[in-house]
């Protein structure tokens, strides 16, 4: 027996603290002979055995643990609903779009609401549009996960078009949020962020962008004179 199927063995022991270290120790190897074994530790009794079980499912990124993820960051506790929301966000299965549009949106906790905004960033392109609403949440820490997963969204394009897309995308949004009239604080908070995803548009942008003096390199350029040509040119002239 090597150390995963004894860890599997562990996760279902009678001693909760046992099953919480092997949910973990499992995590930290990626072996996905551990999945299902994890799956079933997520309705565990011991919420920390549930918390390490959500994790570890995230840590090794196996899409077919997406529906019970689901399922537990709709009703887990706190904890769990964060860890939950967490390692759906590591898998980037986009089928998980719509749960974490609703724990951005509708979670009671702020916690919660942040972690889905980063996973939404992790999952990419299609998330774009409730990233932007989230920099709209009263809770600053909200709208700096949410800014920080467009800028990890923006990492991931790789043409102008995209980047233009998204650049357009932000523009309207600003000029919404403006006319919006929310509340001073947050509005002050949701522009520094805004410049913060605006100058990682402009960076990736400038990686992109053929480089000027490159260009420049390809045109022919005359030849070089040095002086003594140019001496010897007029010495010979004014014989």
């Amino acid at each position: 027996m090597d150390e995963v199927e004894e860890l599997i063995k562990e996760l279902k022991g009678e001693d909760g603290k046992i099953r919480r270290s092997a949910a973990k120790r499992l995590g930290e190897i990626k072996d996905e002979r551990a999945v299902p074994a994890l799956i079933e530790r997520l309705k565990d009794e011991n919420e920390g055995v549930r918390v390490n079980a959500a994790w570890a499912l995230g840590n090794i990124g196996d899409a077919s643990a997406v529906p019970a993820l689901i399922k537990a960051s709709k009703n887990g506790s706190k904890n769990v609903r964060r860890c939950a929301a967490s390692a759906l966000g590591n898998i980037g299965d986009a089928s998980a779009v719509s749960i974490l549009m609703e724990l951005l949106f509708r979670d009671k906790e702020w916690v919660v609401r942040e972690y889905a905004g980063w996973a939404l960033g992790a999952i990419g392109k299609p998330a774009i549009p409730e990233l932007l609403e989230a920099l709209k949440d009263k809770h600053y820490p909200v709208q700096v996960r949410a800014a920080d997963a467009l800028e990890k969204v923006v990492k991931k394009f790789s043409t102008m078009e995209e980047l233009e897309e998204i650049e357009k995308g932000i523009s309207d949004y600003s000029t919404e949020l403006r006319e919006g009239h929310p509340d001073k604080t947050t509005l002050i908070n949701a522009q520094i962020e805004i410049a913060s995803v605006t100058r990682e548009i402009a960076q990736k942008k400038d990686e992109l962008a053929p480089r000027r003096d490159l260009l420049l390199d390809d045109k022919p350029k005359p030849p070089k004179r040095g002086r003594g040509v140019y001496q010897t040119v007029r010495r010979a002239t004014s014989r």
